[in-house]
């Protein structure tokens, strides 16, 4: 029964960090097509997908295959570049969640100071 509860809270993390990173991915595409000062029909012509994909992927909402991802970037005069990787610690991990967790009102409130 251990083992069934560690895979589901591990599967469980694996589908919020996804969401954290789909959610990244399509704000910078997001701010890239902005400053190129492109609409979204634009970029999904020059990409050839749809602007229905365009939209899911600056949502962060639906799965972008590689392929469209980097039309995308190429249709914006950008590249996709790897950067070696290294596991993240606990605690860079937790700052992570935390930054993306939802605020309470009460706490929105504090932070205007």
């Amino acid at each position: 029964m251990i083992h069934i509860l560690h895979i589901y809270a591990s599967m469980s993390y694996i589908r919020d960090m996804n969401q954290i990173i789909l959610a990244r991915v399509g704000q910078s595409l997001r701010n890239l097509r902005k400053q190129r000062g492109l609409s979204q029909l634009e970029l999904a012509r020059q990409a050839g997908t749809t602007r229905k994909a365009v939209i899911n992927a600056e949502k962060g909402t639906a799965g972008l295959s590689l392929g469209t991802f980097i039309a995308m970037l190429e249709a914006m005069g950008a590249e996709l570049t790897t950067l070696p990787v290294r596991r993240p610690t606990t605690e860079e991990i937790q700052a992570l969640l935390a930054s993306d967790a939802p605020r309470s009102p009460a706490r929105k409130m504090s932070d205007r100071g």
